[in-house]
């Protein structure tokens, strides 16, 4: 089993029906800390500077809530590198 196969809960019922539990790496993720405005803005000054004008064929702008969702998956995949 690979480590992107990892559950965090493998198998729950519901209703008797049986469902694949959470990924390890999603339970990490949605466990992260909240990142501090400052990282925050410093991704966002990154994707500016990469296309200030948010322009076509170019790295998409991203919302706050993009931000902070990559910055939540960055640190679940930390936390699955250490577990190695």
């Amino acid at each position: 089993m690979t480590d992107n196969n990892l559950r965090a809960f493998p198998m729950s019922t519901v209703d008797g029906y049986s469902q694949d539990g959470m990924s390890l790496r999603d339970w990490f993720a949605a466990h992260a800390p909240t990142p501090e405005r400052e990282t925050i803005d410093q991704q966002r000054q990154a994707d500016k500077s990469r296309n200030p004008y948010n322009e076509p064929g170019r790295p998409k702008l991203r919302s706050v809530a993009q931000i902070v969702a990559d910055l939540a998956y960055e640190y679940a995949d930390a936390m699955m590198e250490a577990r190695k």
